[in-house]
């Protein structure tokens, strides 16, 4: 994804549709609102593409025509990274215990 942004960028674009701006994307990150401004401008600079349409100094966005595909694909990404993460750090939990190990794998193991 050299060219195309990185998946903090997507994951900050993805907060920013879902918060409705900004300022609440930023807070639901834990983020300033300068560091989310930053990282989708260049976003929008490596996609070459305007992911949202700004009035008003940005206090009021929508989005840009023709990108809720990127939105939905976007959610689908970050969702899928989360369910990635917590599937490790499930088995980080499990590989100090062997037979907790050995009972998850004989159960994934059925299906």
């Amino acid at each position: 994804m050299s060219n195309s942004g990185t998946f903090r960028q997507i994951e900050i674009a993805d907060a920013v549709n879902r918060c409705g701006g900004f300022s609440r994307a930023a807070k639901d990150l834990g983020i300033s609102q300068p560091a989310v401004s930053l990282q989708l401008m260049e976003l929008e600079k490596n996609l070459g593409l305007k992911l949202f349409t700004r009035r008003g100094a940005g206090k009021n966005i929508t989005i840009a025509p023709l990108m809720e595909g990127f939105f939905l694909r976007a959610a689908t990404l970050v969702n899928a990274m989360k369910g990635l993460e917590n599937y490790c750090k499930n088995r980080q939990d499990l590989q100090d215990d062997p037979e907790a190990w050995r009972t998850l794998n004989q159960r994934e193991g059925s299906k």
